[in-house]
């Protein structure tokens, strides 16, 4: 805009918003962690040229960043120890460690990410045909979760996707190496993977 301003005064309007801002923010972490879900996922980011981690909370309606060097469960101490909800997340052990008492959702979409690119990669049209089966099924599933149903059918049909699930495993565990692997990894999220048909 033909403006003439320098990196100083760029870095003093940033602080003087962020301060301003923050009793605004702390009252996002405040709904965040009393949320009855939320969704935390972490990626690298660069700070100061150094690689760093955004972190993010998300719940129905709020969304909680954070920018953070480390990507270890302290994060998650320090930020959303106190939540006690559902938590939506993939499989990283952090996740399962500090929140080793809540209700956990896997995430559905990582591990259909990774099914899909072990099906492209391989020559063998048993993990293609897999795969469709996989898909096939957390499709039928998030369908499915999104109708009126009782609780009681809730939990019969989450059983029947769980034995769809244990036939699926099998396949993969009975594949190569990276179908071991993945079928291991299936295996692991197995108990959460359907949380949200069941609630």
């Amino acid at each position: 805009y033909g403006l003439k301003i320098s990196c100083t005064t760029v870095q003093s309007i940033l602080r003087t918003g962020s301060t301003m801002l923050k009793p605004f923010y702390n009252t996002i972490h405040s709904k965040i962690i009393t949320a009855s879900v939320i969704g935390i996922d972490e990626t690298t980011f660069p700070i100061d040229g150094k690689t760093g981690w955004m972190w993010v909370a998300r719940s129905k309606i709020e969304s909680y960043y954070t920018l953070e060097y480390s990507r270890g469960g302290k994060i998650l101490k320090k930020y959303f120890k106190k939540f006690s909800g559902i938590l939506v997340s993939v499989g990283y052990i952090p996740y399962r460690t500090v929140f080793c008492d809540n209700v956990k959702q896997r995430c559905t979409a990582h591990l259909q990410r990774d099914a899909k690119h072990l099906a492209r990669k391989s020559n063998d049209k048993q993990t293609k045909t897999i795969y469709g089966k996989l898909s096939k099924l957390l499709h039928h599933a998030r369908i499915w979760s999104v109708q009126k149903h009782s609780e009681k059918q809730r939990k019969i049909h989450v059983k029947y996707l769980l034995k769809q699930t244990d036939s699926i495993i099998l396949q993969y565990l009975t594949g190569d190496k990276e179908m071991i692997q993945f079928g291991k990894k299936l295996k692991t999220a197995r108990n959460s993977l359907f949380t949200f048909v069941k609630y």
